[in-house]
């Protein structure tokens, strides 16, 4: 949930065991920012294993039908 810029993303495929790596993220423009400009992260958006969502992290979760081992919560702080 949220991790537009892929750190949690990139830090989750360093580990052989994961079969796949879903990232949820709101805002398809951060994530197109950062996958241009943010090179620490490049792999892992290029990553085979890695399933990128654009859509809100609720939603989204209530629609899946499968369950996650784990749920990693990469969400920024309220600004106001």
């Amino acid at each position: 949930m949220g991790g537009g810029e892929g750190s949690a993303a990139r830090e989750s495929l360093k580990h052989k065991s994961i079969d796949k790596v879903i990232m949820c993220d709101i805002d398809e423009e951060v994530v197109d920012f950062c996958k241009k400009y943010l090179i620490t992260n490049k792999e892992a958006f290029a990553h085979k294993k890695l399933n990128l969502v654009i859509n809100d992290a609720k939603a989204e979760l209530e629609k899946r039908k499968e369950k996650f081992d784990i749920i990693v919560g990469d969400l920024a702080d309220p600004v106001e």
